[in-house]
């Protein structure tokens, strides 16, 4: 919220943003993953990039534009990779978000 009010002050506006984040595998089977590092995972992916979208988004619409939003999720957004669980089922989700957004 505070990234985007402050491009907003610098800028005046916000046309397009990018958001890129990911942390490191853990390189474990699924069933391997703790509930920890699933959570981690899932806080920096997909609740990092939902709040980064919610306030641009709302930053566009007060503004009058359409803009536009690039999300990274990687080619794990859309196929399973082994021993990647926890980040494989976060860049889904980022996928799915970018999608609702995009609809």
């Amino acid at each position: 919220k505070a990234l985007v009010a402050q491009t907003l002050a610098a800028f005046g506006g916000l046309d397009g943003s990018f958001n890129n984040a990911a942390i490191p595998q853990a390189g474990l089977p699924l069933a391997e993953v703790s509930l920890e590092r699933f959570r981690q995972s899932m806080d920096i992916n997909v609740t990092g990039t939902f709040l980064c979208m919610k306030y641009q988004i709302l930053a566009m619409i007060e503004r009058g534009t359409k803009g536009s939003i690039v999300n990274t999720a990687s080619a794990a957004g859309v196929v399973g990779v082994p021993m990647h669980g926890e980040y494989v089922g976060a860049k889904h989700a980022v996928v799915g978000l970018t999608r609702v957004a995009a609809a």
